[in-house]
């Protein structure tokens, strides 16, 4: 706020002072959050919320709230505006919607005064603003008196046909900032596909029904009664036996459940696309279900014939005298001995009741590959659903870190590389990252999404992981028999090795030595592996598994919000550890998180040079 004097002289001579009030125009930053659910599966209304902008006092955010005093009327919005966050077109065209309400609602008393919107957008949130400019030039609701005078991208991917920037109600002397990191590969290429909303999907998966098939999962496997098969002649005596195999038994029942909620999902009548492919998956599904019902009927007849043995045994020991006391003491002592060298059941008995060559049909179905890209099926079906305009991907659009092409020159831009902030830039393999970058997007631009989809599985599995499986799946080998055998040959000699070769053509090697995690050596401490066949560990169990059945769907809800609670708590106290150096997740993550981390010194000049309301002269920070 300025004061000036003026003289006012009238025809008839006389002269006035008048003191004039000039207002300096208001200043208000608003920051929009980015994509957080990029394969949109979460179905939250608010997943791009506040929270990675308050992570810290030194972040980005808590360091331009520290400008707010050394302006006159410097606004920055506290309750922080939220979209869903999901990487649609349609999401983000709500998304500006939204924040005009926001910006509105907020500042009524600012409506009739010249104010100037200083936007912060990271990744996505950046074409949230692209698109606001957009809206505004139309929208009745956006103040006559209000311009855009500062953009500032954070690690915005920028599309060439979606989200353009509108320069109509952007201030002439509007400053354009752009944070960029070589290593993000959001930006560079993982943000061309814009996906549907796969809200539709999701919400028709039973949750519910799935959380007490899973709790079912981890009782019985956490329970120990599979620690006996750790010989593949002896499992260890029968009456372990008879437990184990009955608990295989239920076990099989919640893979069966699992798969009918899978299947009910997949066909939801809401999911309009992919009708070929839905069906496809289905009987995949179908013919893994099938297997089940045999596999059951096999394992409980073994479990009941040896029953039925025992129940003979025990009955022809019941005569009267010397002679029945004696049948009754052999049968105790054969009893025993079948117990201890029991033929019944051994570990290759389970995998032969289990009729493995039916699941494994199925598996060799999905890894089947022979000469390589071309007629890889699982490949193949992931192309056909990633399609454009066919399956869950919107549109494929090459974008950019360059704004450039949307600003046609009109305003400069305030360029901040940080990609030498990046911790990976010290590792010296940037050469090897650019490769990497150049032959994923070629792919992109090409159509060739095999090939785009095996170059990110290629950095994610390695071809020496799967070769060091080798060996225990050659002893794996010794438990499979006839049919069974042959499927298991074809995964292990055909398949496996013809994927390792795949893999091996396109791995980049982006992770430095000192970056690799060091394989832990499991420490077995049978001191730790429960004892599941007591008579109160089977008391325990079963009365745990009654309790799963009876979790109520209200009860569910409380367990579901408790259990996120105590893991946001838990996450406070011990934040999980990054993502590794180099790694896929660390580039998505990392790299693309690394421009709100902090005010960068040239983020920070640009910004205090658009501000407008004036410096505070009282300011003494």
């Amino acid at each position: 706020m300025a004061v000036n004097t003026f003289k006012l002289e009238f025809e008839d001579g006389v002269t006035k002072t008048l003191d004039v009030v000039v207002v300096s125009p208001t200043d208000i930053i608003m920051f929009v959050a980015g994509t957080q659910d990029p394969v949109n599966i979460s179905a939250l209304n608010h997943q791009a919320n506040h929270n990675y902008w308050k992570a810290s006092k030194d972040n980005l955010w808590g360091k331009v709230l520290e400008l707010k005093p050394q302006f006159h009327d410097l606004n920055i919005e506290a309750n922080f505006f939220s979209w869903s966050g999901d990487n649609s077109q349609d999401e983000r065209n709500k998304a500006a919607e939204r924040l005009l309400d926001l910006m509105t609602r907020e500042y009524p008393k600012f409506k009739n005064k010249e104010t100037h919107l200083h936007l912060i957008g990271h990744s996505h949130g950046g074409n949230v603003i692209n698109q606001f400019t957009e809206l505004i030039t139309t929208d009745s609701r956006f103040p006559k008196l209000w311009e855009v005078k500062s953009i500032t991208y954070l690690s915005t991917p920028f599309f060439k046909e979606k989200h353009q920037l509108n320069h109509a109600k952007l201030h002439e002397d509007c400053q354009i900032i752009n944070v960029h990191n070589d290593y993000d590969i959001t930006q560079r290429f993982v943000a061309d596909f814009s996906l549907n909303n796969l809200e539709k999907l999701i919400h028709g998966f039973d949750a519910y029904e799935f959380y007490k098939s899973k709790q079912r999962i981890d009782l019985i496997v956490s329970s120990g009664v599979f620690a006996p098969l750790t010989s593949i002649s002896i499992v260890s005596d029968s009456k372990h036996g008879v437990l184990i195999w009955q608990r295989v038994s239920l076990l099989l029942d919640s893979v069966n459940d699992i798969l009918d909620l899978i299947i009910a999902m997949i066909n939801n009548p809401e999911l309009k696309n992919l009708s070929a492919e839905k069906a496809e998956i289905t009987k995949l599904l179908t013919d893994l279900k099938s297997w089940i019902p045999t596999a059951k009927t096999r394992l409980n007849n073994r479990v009941t014939q040896y029953q039925q043995k025992i129940e003979n045994i025990n009955s022809s020991s019941e005569e009267e005298g010397f002679w029945g006391q004696l049948k009754d003491n052999l049968g105790k002592a054969g009893d025993s001995i079948s117990n201890s060298f029991s033929d019944t059941f051994e570990t290759t008995d389970l995998i032969t009741d289990l009729n493995m060559e039916r699941p494994l049909k199925v598996i060799n179905k999905i890894l089947f590959i022979d000469k390589g890209l071309e007629d890889a099926y699982l490949l193949g079906l992931l192309e056909r659903i990633f399609t454009e305009q066919a399956g869950v991907t919107d549109t494929i659009d090459n974008t950019s870190w360059d704004p450039k092409d949307q600003i046609n020159g009109k305003f400069d831009v305030i360029d901040v590389p940080i990609t030498e902030e990046d911790v990976y830039h010290s590792r010296g393999l940037k050469s090897k990252f650019e490769k990497f970058v150049s032959s994923a997007e070629k792919s992109i631009e090409d159509g060739n999404l095999k090939e785009f989809l095996i170059i990110l599985v290629s950095q994610i599995i390695s071809s020496e992981s799967i070769e060091g499986k080798g060996t225990a799946l050659w002893w794996a080998d010794l438990l499979f028999k006839d049919k069974a055998d042959d499927e298991f040959k074809k995964l292990r000699r055909d398949y496996l090795p013809n994927y390792t070769k795949l893999i091996k053509k396109y791995e980049a090697h982006l992770i430095a030595p000192q970056d690799k995690p060091k394989e832990e050596k499991s420490k077995k401490d049978k001191n730790k592996t429960p004892d599941a066949f007591t008579e109160a560990a089977k008391l325990k169990f079963n009365s745990d598994l009654i309790a799963i059945n009876n979790i109520s769907k209200q009860q569910w809800e409380t367990i579901v919000k408790e259990e996120k609670e105590k893991n946001r708590e838990d996450e406070e106290k011990n934040p999980p550890l990054p993502p590794v150096i180099g790694s896929l997740a660390h580039f998505a993550t990392v790299s693309h998180g690394l421009s709100h981390t902090r005010l960068w010194d040239k983020v920070e000049e640009g910004l205090k040079s658009s501000f407008s309301s004036g410096k505070n002269p009282g300011y003494k920070g």
